[in-house]
């Protein structure tokens, strides 16, 4: 892990590519997310390419945030604290209890 933190910029650098053109699975993932935030489906036939891409670029920023918090040595519990609040989990009873856990 040290010798991807001494190299941590490249690696971010490298990861930025995702944002432009994201991995299919974070695309249908950052459908499904905004179709719950919007309660509808994701409609990107009245947009264009990059429109689209703009609306869907924030799956694959956060995905890119957890990557640079693991380089900069954040404790791997806090940074799983971090996904599941973004997650149906953080609607549950049993949340703050999971956080406490961890």
């Amino acid at each position: 892990m040290g010798a991807l933190r001494k190299r941590k910029s490249l690696i971010l650098d490298t990861c930025e590519i995702f944002v432009k053109e994201p991995l299919l699975d974070w695309v249908k993932e950052a459908k499904k997310v905004q179709a719950e935030r919007n309660g509808n489906e994701f409609d990107a036939s009245t947009l264009d390419y990059d429109e689209a891409l703009e609306q869907l670029a924030f799956y694959p920023k956060k995905k890119i945030e957890v990557v640079k918090n693991k380089l900069n040595g954040i404790h791997p519990s806090k940074i799983l604290a971090q996904e599941l609040k973004a997650t149906k989990h953080s609607k549950q009873p049993y949340f703050n209890r999971l956080l406490y856990a961890i």
